[in-house]
């Protein structure tokens, strides 16, 4: 059972979970995650029209998917509507009423960069700060605004001036965004793991404890594979 009706950061965790590990994701499942989450597109407490929590959302943080704490009711908003957008994408393109609440997430979210790439035009590719950013990008991979590789390139080469000695980056927690850089086939993302390649290397070598441990590992092992 992947849909849970008090939380939509639990019913994206799961199926997150499930297209992580390529598990399979039954059809009645899936189209009823995809009916429920594309009819929270817009309701009270969304990020620029995108998709809303549930009020159980707002009593707690929101972890993500690899274990980091968001405590910040815009923080919670915006990137479950990102991820959000990215799984109905993933799993429900050939519905089109949940492909018209993505459109419309998108139109939100179109008029949220506009206003915030006019106030800061060299931030183009960012977006917020260093945890709604991946989820940005991971937006935009799936298709988000049109996908925009554009984008996506200028955001990427913007973290590496975000490189620290220590081969991490500033500002950008290590799991989410390496998390992020997975599928985006791109060389500027490939060149990014590569910088933080002794990070992961430790990381794959460890027993992870616990479900983001697990999934900390995997993505560790991942990213060593794709450079």
């Amino acid at each position: 059972m992947l849909l849970d009706t008090t939380s939509l950061a639990v019913t994206i965790d799961r199926c997150n979970e499930r297209l992580f590990w390529g598990r399979d994701i039954a059809e009645e499942d899936r189209a009823a995650v995809c009916d429920w989450i594309a009819r929270r597109q817009g309701l009270h407490g969304s990020y620029w029209g995108m998709f809303a929590p549930t009020d159980f959302d707002f009593s707690r943080p929101l972890t993500l998917f690899t274990g980091e704490k968001i405590t910040t009711n815009a923080g919670r908003s915006h990137i479950l509507g990102e991820e959000a957008s990215v799984v109905l994408r993933r799993l429900g393109q050939s519905d089109p009423a949940v492909m018209e609440a993505v459109a419309k997430a998108d139109d939100g979210l179109g008029e949220a960069t506009a206003r915030y790439y006019g106030m800061k035009p060299e931030a183009v590719g960012h977006y917020c700060c260093g945890t709604c950013t991946p989820a940005f990008w991971r937006n935009l991979r799936y298709g988000g605004l049109g996908g925009k590789e554009e984008w996506l390139s200028a955001g990427i080469r913007m973290l590496k001036g975000m490189r620290t000695p220590d081969h991490e980056w500033r500002r950008f927690s290590l799991p989410w965004t390496v998390y992020s850089l997975l599928d985006i086939d791109l060389p500027e993302a490939k060149q990014e793991l590569e910088w933080v390649a002794p990070k992961l290397d430790n990381i794959a070598k460890r027993k992870g404890s616990g479900v983001w441990g697990e999934r900390w590992r995997e993505v560790a092992i991942r990213a060593l594979g794709r450079i």
